[in-house]
């Protein structure tokens, strides 16, 4: 009776927890998040992005369906080869042979040239997977002026600039069971098939929606083309 009436509570406290969306009441949590994801690809040492990632990414709790691997996303790094393009299952041995040139270029960088803004949520759902929230996340990237200079009294100081960077969708997940969200950082060259798995009755209609920001840079070089014609 006593495991009974144990599994019932625990049944009625997940069902309160799906029963309410907590997206945008998250927003801080998330800007948590990105910033740290954010600092893993760009200053973080070993123990900080693999923290990041056990705690955080969400792809992490498919690693049981796929023995000796771990899921790679496209980071968008300058110095990364032409294979960390693929966004696919890769063995251990690679992901960490990956993590570690990372960790050392991160070792040259004094500071993460990045900043980002959180937008409003493009969808809130609930799924079989937990609550889904997507949220477009717009970086800016800044940069010291070499020659922009601002007059401070008798004194002159280099000006920074910011530069808008890409806006990519992050798909937020929360386990209704512990209440604990982790995050995917939507890429379109994921294959369908590992799509799927993560994500098995996502609405089309949201799918359709999602961006990774390679057409809105695409659009920007195309701009540029032109107003250099």
């Amino acid at each position: 009776m006593k495991k009974i009436l144990v599994g019932l509570v625990g049944c009625l406290a997940a069902f309160a927890n799906a029963a309410t969306l907590e997206c945008e009441h998250s927003y801080s949590l998330f800007k948590e998040i990105i910033q740290k994801k954010s600092d893993a690809d760009y200053m973080s040492g070993w123990d900080e992005i693999h923290d990041y990632i056990a705690k955080y990414d969400y792809t992490q709790i498919f690693n049981k369906n796929h023995p000796g691997k771990q899921f790679w996303v496209d980071k968008h790094l300058y110095f990364a080869e032409s294979s960390w393009g693929n966004n696919q299952w890769i063995s251990q041995r690679e992901y960490n042979k990956r993590i570690k040139l990372i960790v050392k270029r991160n070792a040259e960088s004094v500071f993460n040239p990045y900043f980002h803004e959180i937008l409003p949520p493009k969808a809130n759902v609930l799924t079989q997977s937990g609550e889904i929230c997507v949220v477009p996340v717009q970086a800016y990237l800044k940069v010291e002026g070499e020659t922009a200079l601002k007059e401070e009294g008798n004194q002159k100081t280099p000006e920074n600039l910011v530069l808008e960077a890409m806006r990519i969708d992050h798909i937020f997940v929360r386990d209704i069971k512990n209440n604990e969200w982790r995050v995917l950082e939507f890429n379109s060259y994921i294959t369908d098939k590992d799509f799927y798995e993560f994500f098995p009755d996502l609405p089309d209609n949201i799918k359709s929606e999602l961006d990774d920001g390679v057409v809105e840079a695409q659009e920007a070089t195309a701009e540029q083309v032109e107003d250099q014609d």
